[in-house]
């Protein structure tokens, strides 16, 4: 077990480093000089791919630590008790995390698949229909089934991230190409201005 544990480790972090890789390298088409920000367009890219990068690696080391101190506890407890209880104890424990691993498996899957779907509706119902959306989406995904939170966190997330944009930053969001989306949208965007 405790090898399937380590080489999913490793495969993840390795999957982490290649997009954190992959990202930094994507940067350097990034070759506008900004006069406001002495690091250029690519600055806060950069940043964010060296941060998950070192992320994976903090997290490939600490759970690596983690699971060695385990396997050495659990070294120690196999030489004080009969194999017999601890091959029935570990039985009973592996059938609960299997049940446990494919709840935590779905849930990182829609975790995951949530944001794509936003990103590929953007063009089609806009920014301020899809990210409201996103946002009850994740929560969901997460666990909140209570309507007034879920309804309360989402809208005020959601606002708080369409003013940051529209009032602070002043950036064009997309506003849709669907009929009904487009003109809801566009309605929003009128009533943000005023």
């Amino acid at each position: 077990m405790g090898y399937l544990q380590n080489n999913k480790l490793t495969v993840e972090t390795m999957v982490w480093i290649v997009l954190a890789t992959g990202g930094f390298v994507l940067t350097f088409d990034m070759t506008q000089e900004s006069s406001n920000y002495r690091f250029g367009a690519a600055g806060w890219p950069r940043f964010v791919c060296v941060m998950i990068f070192l992320a994976a690696i903090i997290q490939f080391l600490v759970r690596t630590w983690h699971e060695t101190h385990i396997t050495q506890n659990t070294t120690d407890l196999n030489a004080h008790e009969s194999h017999h209880a601890v091959h029935d104890a570990a039985h009973e424990v592996n059938e609960a995390t299997n049940a446990s691993h494919t709840r935590g498996r779905m849930k990182t899957l829609s975790i995951f698949l949530v944001p794509l779907v936003f990103v590929f509706s953007l063009n089609h119902i806009g920014f301020f229909v899809a990210t409201p959306l996103l946002v009850w989406a994740l929560l969901f995904a997460l666990g909140e089934r209570r309507a007034l939170p879920l309804f309360l966190i989402g809208a005020g997330i959601s606002v708080g991230v369409i003013l940051f944009f529209t009032s602070l930053f002043y950036v064009p969001l997309p506003i849709g190409n669907m009929p009904g989306f487009y003109e809801l949208n566009s309605w929003l965007v009128q009533a943000l201005r005023l």
